[in-house]
């Protein structure tokens, strides 16, 4: 369910056109929270997480700023309490999971018709 006055289609557009824009209440677009995959692996200052993939391959992402938690592309404002932080749980807007190596939209659907017998 989306947000009361708003539409999925800045999203749609979004995921078709492989394009990357940082989510904002007024522009439309959504990303997958991902606050629940922590990144609990490996020893030192940042920590990592792997991620099995569709096509079977592991990938690991690390936490490059040290929060625990692995960033789609969530914008963060700077200078927040740290009452705020911990609400929030993303540090600041370093984003730990690049569009270009894993999906973190919520289409799985391609809406593009690309046969004939599908126009309809």
């Amino acid at each position: 369910m989306n947000p009361a006055g708003t539409t999925l289609a800045s999203q749609i557009e979004v995921e078709l056109t492989k394009a990357q824009i940082i989510p904002t209440a007024a522009n439309g677009t959504f990303l997958q929270d991902t606050r629940d995959w922590y990144a609990a692996h490996g020893g030192g200052k940042n920590g990592s997480v792997n991620i099995l993939m569709a096509d079977g391959s592991v990938k690991q992402f690390t936490d490059l700023n040290n929060d625990k938690f692995l960033n789609p592309g969530f914008p963060v404002a700077t200078g927040l309490t740290e009452s705020d932080y911990a609400e929030i749980g993303y540090r600041d807007g370093t984003i730990e999971l690049p569009p270009t190596e894993i999906f973190n939209g919520i289409f799985l659907q391609n809406f593009q018709k690309h046969h004939k017998f599908e126009a309809n």
